[in-house]
């Protein structure tokens, strides 16, 4: 392996001390991914649970998609990061992410109920 790849892999994760919003949080673990893997292909590659996707990874960081918990955990797992910084993650996912991801489902629950519901016309007066 070439030393490159070895400093990327030891690479320090961005602070998550610094997060302090949810676009802080995609940001950060963008440079994450970069920082550890350079590409999201690479880093699709080693996932293990083969349940990434190129697509999902940049709707994510391009803040199109919300990030879910199970997503965070395979990322983090691909990037091979240690114990304590996999803490310091979930608990900014906790407290940014939660909500983030709970927004975004209440959204797409109004959009769908909204094109269940009969339109509602008035009547006209002569009618």
């Amino acid at each position: 392996m070439r030393r490159s790849a070895v400093a990327r892999r030891t690479a320090a994760a961005t602070p998550t001390a610094r997060i302090d919003s949810w676009e802080s949080m995609y940001r950060a673990l963008g440079d994450l991914i970069a920082a550890r893997e350079g590409s999201h292909r690479e880093l699709v590659r080693r996932d293990a649970s083969g349940h990434l996707t190129r697509s999902a990874l940049g709707a994510i960081l391009r803040f199109e998609r919300s990030l879910s918990y199970e997503v965070l955990v395979q990322i983090l797992g691909a990037c091979e990061v240690s114990d304590a910084e996999r803490t310091e993650w979930m608990t900014a996912w906790e407290r940014w992410g939660r909500p983030r991801r709970k927004a975004m489902d209440d959204r797409r629950k109004a959009i769908a109920r909204s094109r269940l519901q009969p339109w509602r016309y008035t009547l006209p007066a002569w009618f």
